[in-house]
């Protein structure tokens, strides 16, 4: 199993089918602008015809902008779906973001600052909240963000496939301290992270 798999590789394919469809249009819209300045460079005075044939093209751009925007959205829609929905049996873990640093509780209680420890292979629950200003936590080697929000929690989820260590990055202007409120994900097999987590680790 590779770094890119459930929630990972789950946003990576509705970026590429973004990029794809951006890449369609950019091209078609280039390449009749080209057309257009070639077929109709100005050879003498400016003669003003009809349109004539401007209702089927017109009626072509909006049903291939239909079938962009369907795509788009269908696949948005699943990716939603698939990520308000994560697999049991998970870990539930509070994040807390804080001027400027990132705090995580877990089921038993305890915060730790800084580092989050999670076990691979597991499905870990985030839970994120703010205590002060807004916030927004992201992994971006897991492709997951999340507003902090005081008051509020949002929930996001992954799957670490092997153990590693990842940063943790701020994603919201929050304050002269901005870019100094990080922390690392740390991504531990089974048994070390039981070893630490019974021993009270910190």
């Amino acid at each position: 199993m590779d770094l890119l798999n459930l929630t990972s590789s789950a946003w990576q394919h509705l970026f590429d089918i973004y990029l794809v469809l951006g890449v369609i249009a950019g091209v078609v819209t280039v390449g009749f602008l080209l057309y257009f300045a070639l077929r109709y460079r100005g050879t003498g005075p400016a003669v003003v015809r009809g349109g004539e044939g401007g209702g089927k093209v017109a009626v072509i751009i909006v049903v291939l902008m239909a079938i962009a925007l369907v795509i788009a959205a269908y696949s948005s829609i699943g990716v939603i779906q698939y990520q308000s929905t994560p697999p049991d049996p998970a870990i539930h873990i509070n994040v807390i973001g804080r001027q400027w640093a990132w705090g995580f509780q877990y089921p038993d209680g305890r915060e730790v600052w800084g580092v989050l420890r999670i076990p691979a292979n597991t499905t870990v629950v985030l839970n994120v909240t703010s205590v002060d200003v807004f916030h927004n936590f992201g992994i971006p080697a897991f492709r997951v963000k999340a507003d902090a929000v005081p008051g509020y929690y949002e929930t996001i989820w992954l799957v670490a496939p092997s153990a590693g260590t990842y940063p943790i990055f701020c994603y919201e202007l929050c304050g002269a301290g901005h870019t100094l409120m990080t922390a690392n994900l740390v991504v531990m097999n089974q048994s070390s992270y039981l070893q630490w987590y019974d021993g009270g680790g910190s």
